[in-house]
């Protein structure tokens, strides 16, 4: 009954500490803020971005008993499924997340990756991505399997199921999935991994050379991290899910109403069924 709430806490209050460490600890220390502290706030932008996931179609679902105002999917230029202003988003859940999930993985990887340097000097930079991108691979796939089953909180009810671990489940976590965050996973890492002696990513590059105040120089370097956040949040992410959700299976029969919500977003309350092959593709006129 109460998991939801507790959930909800735990991923918020794991943000914050991050956050907390990251920013404020940094800012206070040394007057300035550091790298991490404008990646993590420049990964919060994006999730602006959170309900484009079905913006073509109902692939992914989030739980109802979840704490959440709707969404602000139709504020999305060109967003085209129906009734997604119903989407249950919530904010403390997966807002948080775009702290500790995109940022404190890749932190991670990075550090495998500068392991990798040391250990393997003689291994050329192909194998240490691919390891990288393997290792990326089989993380995802264990951390949002065993979070889709023991959370209840979220599911991709519109994947691909020959695709997918426990295909035609509730809880069955498409491969694809992994890959494409993988992908996102390593766009981030590299920000932290190609920084120059002064501590800049390739995206804030010559930004010590802008003859401005400290806190203007900041300013520059933030829009810059956030640009590129979005880039790669965009073009590895995004773009990818949107496209294969549209060739999708149904639903899972065992899907829980908490996910599905067919009252507000598909099925026969709405007037029209919810995604699957052979269905049209519903748009908001």
């Amino acid at each position: 009954k109460h998991r939801p709430t507790v959930l909800m806490g735990s991923f918020a209050l794991t943000a914050l500490a991050f956050f907390i460490i990251w920013f404020v600890k940094s800012k206070l220390q040394t007057g300035k803020v550091s790298f991490l502290g404008l990646l993590c706030v420049a990964s919060m932008t994006t999730y602006a971005l959170n309900p484009a996931e079905n913006y073509y179609s109902y692939g992914i679902a989030y739980s109802s008993f979840l704490h959440n105002w709707g969404s602000w999917s139709f504020f999305i230029p060109g967003f085209s499924y129906p009734n997604q202003n119903h989407f249950p988003e919530s904010p403390f859940m997966w807002g948080a997340s775009y702290i500790w999930f995109n940022i404190a993985f890749a932190l991670v990887f990075f550090w495998l990756w500068k392991r990798l340097d040391r250990r393997y000097p003689g291994m050329g930079l192909a194998a240490k991505i691919g390891v990288l991108l393997v290792a990326m691979f089989i993380t995802d796939v264990i951390v949002e399997s065993i979070a889709i089953r023991l959370t209840q909180t979220y599911g991709y009810i519109g994947a691909i199921q020959k695709w997918s671990l426990f295909g035609g489940h509730w809880y069955q976590f498409p491969y694809y999935i992994a890959a494409i965050t993988s992908l996102f996973w390593f766009g981030v890492t590299s920000l932290m991994y190609y920084r120059d002696d002064k501590g800049l990513s390739w995206a804030e590059r010559g930004a010590d050379k802008l003859a401005v105040g400290e806190g203007a120089r900041t300013c520059v370097r933030f829009l810059a991290i956030t640009g590129a956040m979005w880039a790669i949040t965009i073009g590895t992410y995004f773009i990818l899910v949107q496209w294969l959700y549209t060739d999708g299976d149904p639903s899972p029969a065992d899907t829980p109403e908490h996910l599905l919500n067919t009252h507000v977003l598909c099925g026969e309350a709405v007037g029209y069924p919810c995604p699957g092959p052979g269905v049209p593709i519903p748009r908001r006129n």
